[in-house]
């Protein structure tokens, strides 16, 4: 911001404007008053502005692509194999991180996260704070890659992208009296398991990290890149209020399916659906790139409901990787 005194008037300036379109009189006079008390005073509309300097934070000098392992680096090295640092720098790159420089306080972050060790990152805004968690995330996330079980191959066969929208396939199982919601991870080979749990306190964090992790996640680079591990996908889901759907999947008495929950789950889905595809259309037809990561995308890496998540629960036995990010107070969470 180079100009903030003269961007401060501005916006007095505007809101000025606003009122006298909006709210314009047939007399001069009021409507002079009013703009001496919009601009020419300090009480009623705006204060004196407070302009805090901040100083650029540190870079580390190094950029993803660059990094090292610690046989490559004894100094600065990072804590994975060959293997896995490859794998890394191709994730990260997909959408979560740009060929720019780390802050000093990012990469820190990342290699003592790999040394085991328990971190607290603070900083302000725009420091990158998102960046600081998820780096060391999806380099644990990555080294577990090479023990991964192939999935079945015939994902389309068993109904997991399209149940929603196979009114055939939810008929017949309706008459069999069997439910027609299918998990979005059935045809995995490999154990699911919880890897991070985010809590956040506001769920206007909770938005805006879903944002940035279904960039990172659902981008078609990301796609390119799970192609190449053989569909396995790294999942992400959120888990509060909002999720849907709550209930069972069959009635109290568990005789039947709760035929109420499926149809809402299914309306819900079939929305969703309808939203990414406007959101992948407006990027088109205005040229504007990322507007699809506003809405959820049904066949990528974002769970799509409560059942999907508890059909897949974490394993006890697999390390719990915890973040909390606090900032004003509120509620919100996040299931990885």
């Amino acid at each position: 911001m180079t100009d903030p005194i003269g961007i401060y008037q501005k916006i007095r300036e505007n809101f000025h404007i606003y009122l006298k379109t909006v709210f314009g009189t047939r007399y001069d006079e009021i409507d002079n008053e009013r703009r001496k008390l919009v601009l020419e005073t300090d009480t009623y509309f705006a204060k004196e502005p407070w302009i805090e300097p901040i100083p650029d934070y540190i870079s580390s000098k190094l950029i993803i692509e660059n990094l090292k392992t610690k046989l490559e680096d004894d100094r600065n090295g990072l804590q994975l194999d060959v293997d896995s640092m490859q794998n890394f720098k191709a994730l990260v790159q997909a959408g979560l991180f740009g060929k720019y420089e780390l802050y000093e306080h990012q990469f820190e972050m990342l290699k003592s996260a790999l040394h085991g060790e328990n971190c607290v990152v603070t900083a302000g805004t725009g420091s990158g704070k998102t960046e600081a968690f998820l780096l060391p995330l999806f380099a644990q996330i990555c080294k577990e890659i090479p023990a991964w079980a192939d999935p079945h191959p015939r994902r389309n066969e068993l109904h997991i992208d399209d149940w929603w929208n196979d009114n055939d396939w939810c008929e017949s199982q309706k008459k069999r009296k069997s439910s027609y919601w299918v998990a979005q991870r059935k045809n995995e080979t490999r154990p699911a398991a919880l890897r991070a749990l985010i809590l956040y306190p506001m769920n206007a964090l909770v938005e805006d990290q879903m944002t940035r992790l279904r960039k990172a996640l659902d981008s078609p680079e990301a796609d390119a890149f799970f192609e190449k591990l053989n569909g396995n996908r790294i999942y992400f889901g959120r888990y509060n209020g909002i999720t849907p759907t709550p209930g069972n999947q069959r009635t109290k008495a568990g005789r039947s399916c709760n035929w109420e929950k499926h149809e809402i789950l299914r309306n819900h889905l079939l929305e969703t659906e309808q939203s990414y595809q406007a959101a992948i259309r407006h990027e088109r037809e205005n040229n504007e790139e990322g507007t699809r990561y506003f809405s959820s995308r049904v066949d990528g890496s974002e769970m799509r409901s409560r059942w999907d998540m508890q059909a897949h629960p974490g394993h006890s036995h697999h390390e719990l990787f915890h973040v909390e990010y606090h900032d004003d107070a509120g509620s919100g969470g996040c299931h990885f």
